[in-house]
């Protein structure tokens, strides 16, 4: 299809010459690895997974001592130890019978990384193809599929595996097996969202325009749009990544939401998560994860209400987010409005990313949080919350949400500045807006370090013989106000 193309704008346009043509994309692997190797963080990290990753399929080459040769007579001894008889070094020591526990931990690493790449790739595989041949198709196809991935879903995986063992000779396969007849579904679930996205867009109409069979429609372009989710499925759990950041930092709950800026590249391959990705993350603690569904409706505003109301309704969703910014588009737009008419009747505040956006295509014309003010004064019931208060036209949010009583604004990725000045504009805010309308915010990269900013910020006052904020502003501030907006039972 691409040549196809090719050969039919080669056809219509006039010939350029050579200085003007565009150069030729790098290959994807080569692009990718450039970007690894410019990040050093990045780089180093990756180095040292493939070393380890080395020792654990080759230990043979690595380890001197059989991790089976026993010596209960040597018994339990701490790193470092030489034995004197043999003179050999036991790194990590030696357990209860004397084994060298560096290579029984190298050997057992051979086990376990042949058991996660084994199951990450046969349920990958099963769950990519059901997932995307479920979206592709709709209809009665995608409700077979889903129904039988509700069976799996509603199964449970102990007693499952329980049973394979039991009917089966026990064995590193069988333990393959049981594990990857369960992972599979999220892998599906996700890719038959992505899968019901994308079938609807132009590139996709245009190849069934030119004929080409369903299979390689399939496969050559709904496929490798797809697989973005299924990837993050596959290195790791992030509803457990994130339950561990508030859990070390006493975080009761939290906020998680999506995003979608795919239009405004010119592949239209920019970053983009489903929504539906956060009902995995929601589902490992659903009494602490509240879902903010990420949508660009100028990709299609009323497809984009029809998603909300889904994510609202059958999926409890408390809020949706725009990014004017990131998407290019004015909030005034009056294609804009069947949206925030139908935000004001399902009675859910839209978190709007205003203020500086250090994408390059991100035109600055649409970062100003005045551009709300034509909004507001069209739909007074509309709750709308400015995010990262606007920065860097702080006083520019200020003053509009002093205006509009239903509008808020939230502090995230505001850890990154000097705490004094957190404090100082905090105040200000307070004197202008009240502390009704303030919500804390960490944004992800600050996740670990915005919940004690925020906390210490009357320490700091009383250090720099600054104004306190009152104890009962600060509560609101730090989670009363969200949940008053995001209707949270406390």
């Amino acid at each position: 299809m691409k040549e196809e193309f090719a050969v039919t704008a080669a056809a219509l346009a006039p010939a350029l010459p050579p200085e003007e043509m565009v150069p030729e994309e790098p290959p994807v692997w080569r692009a990718a690895w450039e970007s690894l190797y410019h990040n050093k963080v990045a780089l180093a990290g990756f180095l040292i997974l493939l070393f380890m990753s080395l020792v654990a399929l080759f230990p043979q080459y690595f380890i001197l001592h059989s991790p089976y040769d026993q010596n209960p007579a040597l018994g339990p001894k701490p790193p470092l130890f030489t034995d004197k008889e043999t003179g050999r070094l036991f790194l990590m020591g030696t357990d209860s019978i004397g084994r060298d526990l560096l290579a029984r931990i190298v050997y057992g690493a051979r086990v376990s990384l042949t058991v996660g790449l084994t199951t990450v790739f046969i349920s990958g595989t099963i769950g990519v193809l059901i997932g995307l041949v479920s979206g592709f198709f709709g209809g009665w196809v995608d409700n077979l599929l889903m129904r039988i991935v509700d069976i799996f879903l509603a199964f449970p995986f102990v007693l499952l595996a329980l049973c394979l063992v039991a009917i089966l000779k026990p064995s590193l396969f069988i333990v393959i097996v049981a594990i990857s007849v369960r992972i599979w579904v999220p892998y599906a679930r996700l890719v038959r969202g992505s899968s019901l996205a994308v079938r609807e867009m132009e590139f996709v109409t245009g190849a069934k325009a030119a004929g080409l069979s369903t299979l390689s429609i399939m496969f050559k372009y709904v496929l490798p749009n797809v697989l973005a989710p299924a990837v993050v499925v596959a290195t790791l759990s992030v509803g457990q990544r994130l339950l561990k950041q508030m859990n070390e930092t006493k975080v009761d709950k939290m906020c998680i939401m999506t995003s979608d800026h795919r239009r405004v590249y010119l592949d239209r391959q920019g970053p983009y998560t489903p929504n539906v990705f956060l009902l995995e993350v929601r589902a490992e603690a659903p009494d602490r994860f509240l879902c903010t569904a990420g949508l660009d409706p100028m990709r299609d505003p009323y497809q984009a209400v029809s998603e909300m109301e889904q994510c609202v309704r059958e999926w409890d969703f408390r809020a949706i987010k725009i990014y004017p910014s990131y998407d290019h588009f004015d909030p005034g737009d009056e294609r804009l409005f069947p949206l925030y008419e139908k935000v004001i009747d399902l009675d859910i505040p839209v978190q709007a990313h205003m203020g500086w956006t250090p994408c390059i295509n991100a035109p600055m014309k649409f970062q100003h949080p005045h551009l709300f003010d034509a909004v507001g004064i069209r739909f007074p019931h509309l709750k709308v919350v400015i995010c990262h208060l606007g920065w860097p036209f702080v006083d520019e949010c200020m003053a509009l949400i002093a205006k509009h009583d239903n509008f808020h604004a939230d502090l995230a990725y505001w850890a990154w500045f000097d705490p004094e000045e957190v404090l100082r504009t905090i105040l200000k805010f307070g004197r202008l807006c009240g502390y009704d309308r303030l919500l804390y915010g960490s944004e992800n990269s600050h996740t670990m370090v915005a919940p004690d900013l925020m906390r210490g910020l009357n320490d700091l006052a009383a250090k720099r013989d600054l104004p306190r904020i009152p104890e009962a502003d600060l509560e609101k501030l730090l989670w009363r106000n969200t949940a008053r907006l995001w209707r949270i039972k406390v």
